[in-house]
């Protein structure tokens, strides 16, 4: 039952929550974590710098004698053979990957969902993080890469890429509160109808911030810098 990743704001603390139920075998926050800290070009160009390193390369099997096996040379050409190596890959990044393989009609592959995989009790679960589903060890069309207790390599790269988002949030408020010139409106406390007016004209004038104020109201601004 494949449902939608959890794509809430991230925070450090809730990484630390991720990585104590994948201790347990349940991985499924922190896959979902991985996935969407994957937005992050220079970390997504990363991982698929070294995919595409292995993907491109020229494979040639060869069996007894140093002979190739033109089938199997055949098989590896395939877009398919290509998808099975970037899976397997994948394991180095997110820890473990099970890959069904299909030869009924040719030559298929399917990722299982990672959210789905209980290492603990050695199951593809039928819902994400549940204790039910399918064993998946030593089974003949089920490849299992990685091992139980490898988290993989994301997990230390998941801290940096939060704070790196969180740091471009934090510097946008900055920005948007700070980086732009306060507008105050002074009218006259005996001309409420004038006061409307202002409102909705600083309100129509921009995103700068602004305020409104009766004439005999003085209004200071305080400046930070670092030298205070």
């Amino acid at each position: 039952v494949i449902k939608p990743n959890n794509r809430s704001v991230l925070d450090v603390g809730q990484w630390r929550t991720a990585l104590k139920q994948a201790d347990r075998g349940k991985r499924t926050r922190l896959y979902d974590l991985y996935d969407d800290i994957l937005l992050d070009p220079v970390l997504g160009n990363a991982i698929e710098k070294r995919i595409m390193a292995i993907t491109n390369a020229e494979l040639v099997f060869k069996g007894q004698n140093e002979q190739s096996v033109p089938e199997l040379n055949d098989l590896i050409d395939t877009p398919t053979f290509e998808y099975l190596l970037k899976e397997i890959m994948l394991s180095l990044f997110y820890g473990k990957s099970v890959i069904e393989l299909d030869f009924s009609n040719g030559f298929e592959a399917y990722s299982i969902p990672r959210q789905h995989i209980n290492t603990a009790m050695g199951i593809i679960s039928i819902n994400p993080g549940e204790d039910n589903g399918i064993p998946y060890a030593n089974d003949d069309f089920l490849l299992e890469v990685g091992r139980n207790d490898n988290l993989g390599l994301l997990l230390r790269a998941a801290p940096l890429a939060i704070y790196k988002r969180g740091g471009f949030g934090d510097w946008s408020q900055f920005v948007e509160l700070f980086g732009m010139p306060r507008r105050i409106g002074k009218y006259s406390s005996h001309d409420e109808e004038s006061r409307k007016l202002l409102e909705q004209a600083l309100e129509a004038a921009g995103s700068a911030s602004w305020m409104v104020v009766p004439k005999e109201t003085d209004v200071e601004t305080h400046e930070t810098s670092a030298s205070q």
